[in-house]
């Protein structure tokens, strides 16, 4: 049995069928399309999967329009690169996350496009990549061209939002584990395979041939699957039960279909997407696109396509209303101008020198009330003018031991005349 048919047969596989069976006829150095039949085999030899052909497809990875990033996502997938390049369509999951990484990386860039059409692959490091995906600090989407299924839908349902074009086809969501018996092959070419398990290890080496040894390998699956249902119900904000009961059971849905139960989210051509996304750039604030629109900018507009922009100034904001409202606290109590205080305070905007100007002018419009009051009653106006935290000149008394907080206000905007 060659290398590459071990590897398929050692691991659970999130992989539409008929891909799957191309994977096992290249790994078997059988012809791409064996044992398959109608339009799937035509469309198979006509993309030429073979690892013989000798022949090195460039691919782009990944695209950039100006705003816009793109990460094309084609064909079977695998883990790690070189691990199972069964062809030149095969791509690793090492190469997808260190593409997208760099973009990332380009601030240029504000929106990732996931540009999807694969059949799905190797079940490991799936749900790591979808969780990169989904943690992103770039606003991530995807797009299914043509087919987004099982591993390559669980990475789409980790985007903020999926679209499909009218004939793609989404879905496949569960988990398989191929196991091959060479039993019989051995036995003809006169090769008896022994195995000696630990006893403490009874369940090491299923015998798939039995029951239990079934069973065995079905709690596997049920329990690889249980996790990818949870995924998806978690990204696409669904219950598990909606998933099993509405997401194809295993099944492809047709996109029109898929959108009615909210496995995508809208229909469209890519270039149409990709238009939309560049019109609604945060760099595009006050440039006439189109000879005929204008974008605006709005906070509810950067919530949506830019959560974590949204969050980051949402806390420098209350950072320094909480640093404003300190300064104000720290300037001291005012007494009698509580309520003004108070105002100025919650407002939104004062600043702490606000504060002190505003008491400043009160205290200062209360001495000149004073002073025309003292002229008209002289017992009257040394009595206000002591409430006011000064003392009346020639009244005999004693300055106070503490000096008020309008005096030190007083004393700053003389010395600042």
């Amino acid at each position: 049995m060659s290398y590459a048919l071990l590897q398929l047969a050692s691991k659970p596989w999130l992989m539409e069928a008929n891909w799957f069976r191309v994977a096992i006829n290249i790994a078997s150095r059988n012809p791409p399309a064996t044992g398959l039949e109608g339009e799937f085999a035509s469309m198979i030899e006509k993309r030429a999967l073979s690892l013989g052909d000798g022949k090195q497809k460039e691919t782009r990875f990944t695209e950039k329009r100006g705003n816009v990033g793109i990460l094309h996502i084609r064909g079977p997938i695998v883990r790690y690169a070189g691990m199972m390049e069964l062809s030149a369509n095969v791509r690793s999951l090492e190469t997808y996350a260190k593409e997208f990484k760099s973009l990332e990386n380009d601030p240029s860039i504000e929106t990732i496009v996931l540009n999807i059409d694969s059949p799905g692959g190797e079940a490991a490091g799936i749900s790591q990549f979808a969780t990169y995906v989904r943690n992103s600090p770039k606003k991530v989407v995807a797009y299914v061209d043509d087919l987004g299924a099982s591993a390559a839908y669980w990475i789409a349902s980790a985007a903020s939002k999926i679209y499909a074009s009218t004939t793609a086809f989404v879905g496949s969501i569960g988990v398989v584990f191929t196991l091959i018996d060479d039993s019989e092959k051995l036995k003809k070419e006169g090769v008896e395979k022994i195995e000696i398990v630990s006893v403490q290890s009874p369940k090491k080496r299923p015998d798939i041939k039995s029951e239990e040894g079934k069973n065995q390998v079905q709690v596997w699956a049920n329990d690889f699957a249980a996790e990818f249902v949870k995924a998806v119900a978690r990204y696409r904000k669904v219950s598990e039960e909606y998933v099993l009961e509405n997401f194809g059971q295993g099944d492809l849905l047709i996109a029109k279909r898929a959108k009615d139960v909210g496995m995508i989210d809208e229909i469209m051509t890519f270039e149409k997407l990709i238009k939309s996304l560049a019109k609604n750039s945060i760099y595009q604030k006050g440039v006439k696109m189109n000879n005929t629109e204008q974008t605006q900018i709005t906070a509810d507009l950067v919530r949506e396509q830019y959560p974590q922009v949204y969050e980051e100034i949402f806390k420098a904001g209350a950072e320094a209303e909480r640093k404003r409202i300190q300064a104000i606290e720290d300037l001291g109590s005012f007494t009698g101008y509580e309520e003004l205080v108070r105002k100025m305070k919650f407002d939104g905007e004062s600043t702490a020198e606000m504060v002190e100007l505003a008491i400043f002018r009160a205290e200062r419009e209360k001495k000149q009330k004073v002073a025309a009051q003292f002229r008209e009653d002289g017992s009257k106006a040394a009595a206000l003018l002591a409430e006011a935290g000064t003392v009346a000149a020639g009244d005999g008394g004693a300055a106070p031991k503490e000096p008020s907080p309008y005096a030190k206000v007083l004393e700053k905007f003389k010395r600042s005349k």
